[in-house]
C-alpha cells in the first residue's frame, strides 16, 4: 500500500506563536552576549595599550638619566684633571651610570612584556609589533562628569548585560504562557490519499475461462487486473478535523506552570541584581576616577617641587658644596615623582575610560 498524509494544527492555545516569540528572543540574546564579549575585550585592550604607553614613558624617563649621568662623568673628569674634584666623586657618578643602564634594560624589558601581552590579545605576530608613542597633554586633565546617578541612568538602559536580563523576563513570561496553553483544546485539520496493490491479483492481465449458458462452447474473457491498474482502482482520499481536549493532565500542567512562574520570580531577581551590581561598578568607577585625578594633581604639584630641588642641587653640586652621593639622591627623588606622575596620568586616563565605557562613549575616542 502507498499514501502520503499531511496535517496542520490550527488552534492549538497558541503554543507555535509563543514559541516563534522566544525564538526572536534566542537571537537577540545571542546578539546581546556578543556585544558583551566586544566590550569586555575592548576594556581589556584599552588596558593594555595604555600599559605600552606608560612603559613607554618609564623608558624615555631611563634613558634621560643615561644621558645626564654622562654629561656629569664628563664634567667630574675635567674637574678631577684640574685638581678640583677627588677621584672618588667620579667613581660614584660612573656607578650612577651603571645604575641607570640597569634601568634602562628594566624598562625595555616592561615596554616589550607590555607589547607583547597587547599583541596577543588582539591576536596578532607579536614578531615586530609596536605601537605609536603618544604623549598626553597632562594640563588638559580633567573629571567629565559631575556624580555617578546620570552614568547610571544612562547605562541602565543602554547596557547589553541589562537588556540581556530583561528579555530573559520576557522570556520566562513566553514559558508561562507556553505553561497556560496546555490546558486550552487544539484543533487538527488533516488529510491523506492512498492506494494499495495486491500480489495475489496477478502482476498482469490474466485470462479466465467461463461457460456461457447460452453458448455451451467453451470461451475466454480478458480480466484487466495489473499493477497500474491496481493502484488506480484503489485510490481514495480522506480528510478530517481533530479536537483534542486536554482533562487528566491538569496536575502536571499546574506543576509546570507554577514551575514557570517562580523562574520569572528568579529571573527578575537577577534583573535587580545585574543592575545593583552595575550601580555599584560605577559609583566605585567614579570613585576611583575622582581619586586618580586627586593623585595626579599631587604627582604634578611634587614634580615640580622635586625639580625645584634638582635645580639647586644641581647649582650647589657644580660649586663643589654637595657631595655626589647627596646630588644623586635629590637626582633619585626627582626621577621618583616624575614616574609617579606617568603612573598617576595613565591611571586616571584608564578610569576616565571606564566611566566613558559605562556612558557608551566608544573606548576609541
Amino acid at each position: 500500500s502507498f499514501g502520503l498524509n499531511t496535517g496542520v494544527t490550527i488552534f492549538n492555545g497558541f503554543q507555535n506563536v509563543y514559541l516563534n516569540d522566544q525564538a526572536k528572543i534566542g537571537i537577540e540574546t545571542s546578539k546581546l552576549q556578543l556585544d558583551i564579549l566586544k566590550d569586555n575585550i575592548s576594556l581589556n585592550v584599552v588596558n593594555e595599550y595604555l600599559n605600552v604607553l606608560f612603559n613607554k614613558e618609564n623608558l624615555r624617563i631611563a634613558k634621560d638619566q643615561i644621558n645626564i649621568t654622562q654629561l656629569q662623568i664628563d664634567q667630574i673628569q675635567e674637574l678631577v684633571i684640574a685638581g678640583v674634584k677627588a677621584k672618588a666623586d667620579l667613581f660614584e657618578t660612573q656607578a650612577q651610570l651603571a645604575s641607570n643602564l640597569e634601568s634602562v634594560v628594566n624598562a625595555q624589558n616592561s615596554v616589550d612584556l607590555a607589547l607583547l601581552s597587547l599583541a596577543q590579545l588582539l591576536q596578532i605576530s607579536h614578531v615586530g609589533f609596536d605601537i605609536e608613542s603618544v604623549i598626553l597633554d597632562v594640563d588638559s586633565f580633567q573629571l567629565r562628569y559631575n556624580n555617578a546617578d546620570t552614568i547610571y541612568d544612562k547605562a541602565s538602559i543602554e547596557r547589553p548585560e541589562i537588556k540581556n536580563a530583561e528579555l530573559d523576563i520576557e522570556n520566562s513570561e513566553l514559558n508561562i504562557k507556553l505553561a497556560k496553553s496546555v490546558f486550552l483544546p487544539s484543533l487538527n485539520f488533516g488529510a491523506g490519499v492512498g492506494t494499495s496493490y495486491q500480489h495475489y491479483q496477478g502482476q498482469e492481465d490474466v485470462r479466465l475461462q467461463f461457460v456461457d449458458p447460452s453458448n455451451p462452447s467453451a470461451g475466454t474473457e480478458l480480466v484487466p487486473n495489473g499493477f497500474g491498474q491496481q493502484l488506480e482502482d484503489n485510490l481514495g482520499y480522506n480528510f478530517g478535523f481533530s479536537l483534542s481536549v486536554p482533562i487528566f493532565n491538569g496536575l502536571k500542567t499546574k506543576a509546570n506552570v507554577n514551575r514557570a512562574i517562580i523562574n520569572k520570580k528568579k529571573t527578575a531577581f537577577v534583573l535587580e541584581q545585574k543592575k545593583q551590581d552595575l550601580r555599584t561598578n560605577i559609583e566605585r568607577s567614579f570613585a576611583d576616577a575622582r581619586a586618580a585625578l586627586n593623585q595626579f594633581e599631587a604627582s604634578k604639584a611634587s614634580v615640580k617641587a622635586q625639580e625645584e630641588a634638582y635645580r639647586n642641587a644641581q647649582q650647589s653640586y657644580d660649586l663643589g658644596v654637595m657631595t655626589s652621593f647627596d646630588f644623586e639622591q635629590v637626582r633619585n627623588r626627582f626621577v621618583n615623582a616624575q614616574s609617579a606622575l606617568i603612573n598617576a596620568k595613565y591611571n586616571f586616563v584608564f578610569k576616565t575610560k571606564v566611566l566613558d565605557f559605562y556612558n557608551g562613549i566608544p573606548l576609541t575616542n
